[in-house]
């Protein structure tokens, strides 16, 4: 069915273009046939409409061969995926129970993931807690699942390595609970109505510019949980989808008007990034009530995107995003940016060793790195016992 959706869609926009021409083409002749072309000014215009014709047959090639306008969904699947077709429609970020997914971009990368009977993807956990165990929860998006790599690569299952030879002395159990298309506000609400009766001793949960200013933007923040066990989004529905969808030519337009792959437009961006710190604060607070209750501790991670990772700098204001997170009991933030420049010394050149080319995702080294600095992060909580 993939197959055949990209071959269709490919070709539907191919034959567009081509019908689009035929029609140009057929009423060229009529307009030669009924005299229109004679006369000198219906040839200026007839050459103007030419132009305008050619010029926007070739500035499609050209921005398809650039690849610059190409969807996140298009670079990793192939065809055009409206954002509202994949919203998240119930609570929680899980998969089916024992079902058997397949992460894959495109032709770079394929991996397999098996899930558990409670719908994640890591082996089986039992509720039973042995008295010298450390149970440690991983929260958060595909970079926590492990999208790019090989289950035994993502960074949890690289912690857990780590811990286990860190700390050889003390049983410690790390659980994959992350999600691909999760956010830290889906993450919250399964960690307080699924994961507690694990009763873990330590909670990491990563929050950066995807969460900030690409799902905080669709969902909000926990005022997306509905009563009814429904999730509301915010996704607009542009009577324009279906043009964006199939011209470049016109994204580009739009895009000058404000609008990107998101399809909101500029001004929703801007108002929306200081709600999301907002809620984000709010959010945090929210873990740490809950960290306290529940006898665990908390930890933020921030997580940098690859052009951050280049530009050694986040796309939202990082001093607004940690002010007051220093004074939340059981709750600490930690950031992976720093660590990765001071403590790894992953320089602006060496950046594209740690991701995937076309698709952005970590591969295995750069979950590595990811798992040493959720080390680091843990690792005074644990010296301690």
């Amino acid at each position: 069915m993939e197959i055949g959706l990209k071959y269709f869609r490919w070709h539907a926009v191919l034959w567009l273009y081509l019908f689009i021409l035929l029609l140009f083409t057929v009423g060229s002749y009529f307009l030669y046939k009924w005299g229109v072309l004679k006369s000198l000014r219906g040839q200026k215009i007839y050459l103007v409409v030419c132009g305008l014709v050619a010029g926007s047959y070739l500035a499609e090639i050209y921005l398809r061969l650039s690849g610059d306008l190409t969807t996140y969904s298009e670079h990793r699947e192939g065809v055009f995926v409206n954002p509202a077709e994949r919203a998240q429609k119930t609570w929680y970020m899980t998969y089916q129970p024992n079902q058997v997914n397949v992460l894959c971009a495109g032709s770079e990368y394929s991996f397999e993931r098996h899930a558990n009977s409670e719908g994640f993807s890591d082996k089986e956990w039992s509720t039973e807690k042995d008295t010298n165990e450390i149970r440690i929860i991983t929260l958060g998006d595909s970079f926590t699942e492990g999208d790019g790599a090989a289950a035994d690569s993502s960074y949890p299952s690289v912690l857990r390595q780590l811990l286990q030879h860190g700390f050889a002395q003390l049983k410690v159990t790390v659980m994959n609970a992350g999600r691909c298309g999760s956010d830290p506000w889906f993450e919250f609400k399964k960690l307080h109505d699924l994961l507690l009766k694990y009763r873990p001793d330590i909670v990491l949960y990563t929050n950066g510019s995807n969460d900030l200013l690409f799902d905080h933007l669709m969902y909000g923040g926990m005022e997306r949980f509905a009563a009814d066990s429904t999730v509301k989004n915010k996704i607009p529905n542009h009577r324009w989808l279906g043009l964006y969808e199939v011209s470049y030519v016109f994204r580009l337009i739009v895009g000058v008007a404000g609008y990107d792959n998101t399809l909101f437009g500029l001004q929703d961006r801007e108002k929306n990034k200081t709600k999301a710190i907002h809620d984000s604060k709010l959010l945090r607070m929210d873990y740490s009530r809950l960290a306290v209750e529940n006898n665990f501790q908390c930890i933020e991670l921030i997580r940098p995107e690859k052009d951050e990772m280049e530009n050694n700098s986040y796309r939202f204001d990082l001093k607004k995003l940690l002010a007051g997170s220093d004074t939340l009991n059981n709750f600490t933030s930690f950031d992976l940016l720093h660590f990765y420049a001071d403590s790894l010394h992953i320089t602006e050149e060496k950046t594209k060793e740690y991701f995937w080319k076309l698709d952005g995702h970590h591969n295995a080294r750069g979950y590595e790195a990811m798992a040493k600095a959720a080390y680091s992060s843990i690792y005074p909580m644990l010296d301690r016992k």
